[in-house]
C-alpha cells in the first residue's frame, strides 16, 4: 500500500493501481484496503472494476453496489464516482452522482440534524441540572451544622 501511495504521488496512477491490486491480493477481506483499491480504480477511469470491488462489501440483493452505496449516503463514493464519470466523458451519470450528493445533504437534512442536536443538548442540560439538584439535597441532609 505504501508503494501504491508513493507511485500515486509521483504521478504514476496505473502503477499505483497495480500495486494496490497486489496489496489487495494479500488480504482480500480488509475493507479499508478494498475501499482504497476501488478509489484508485475510479481515479484512472476503471468504473466497472471499482464497482465490483465496492460490491464485495455491500448487500447482495441490490441491483448494483452503486445503488446500495447511494442508499447508505456514502459521500466519498458518490463524489469519486461522479468525478470518474466526468473524466471519462459520461456527463449524465456524473450529474446523477453529484445530484445524489446534493439531495443527501439538502438543507432539510441540515435542519433535521440541528433539531436533533438541540434536543440532545436540552436533555444533557436537564440531566445535569437534575443530578446537581440531587447531590445538593444529599449534601444538605447529611451535613449537620451545630451552632
Amino acid at each position: 500500500m505504501a508503494k501504491a501511495r508513493n507511485l500515486k504521488r509521483a504521478g504514476d496512477l496505473i502503477g499505483a493501481v497495480s500495486a494496490m491490486d497486489a496489496a489487495l491480493e494479500l488480504d482480500g477481506q480488509d475493507r479499508f484496503l478494498n475501499t482504497k483499491c476501488a478509489t484508485y480504480h475510479l481515479r484512472i477511469g476503471e468504473i466497472n472494476e471499482a464497482q465490483k470491488l465496492f460490491g464485495l462489501f455491500t448487500k447482495k440483493d441490490v441491483l448494483t453496489p452503486a445503488k446500495d452505496l447511494e442508499d447508505m449516503q456514502s459521500y466519498k463514493f458518490l463524489l469519486e464516482d461522479g468525478e470518474a464519470h466526468m473524466r471519462v466523458g459520461k456527463l449524465a451519470m456524473a450529474l446523477k452522482r453529484f445530484r445524489s450528493v446534493d439531495r443527501v445533504s439538502s438543507p432539510t437534512t441540515v435542519h433535521h440534524w440541528a433539531n436533533l442536536w438541540n434536543r440532545f443538548s436540552w436533555i444533557c442540560m436537564k440531566t445535569s441540572l437534575t443530578s446537581i439538584h440531587t447531590v445538593s439535597e444529599s449534601l444538605q441532609s447529611t451535613s449537620t451544622w451545630s451552632m
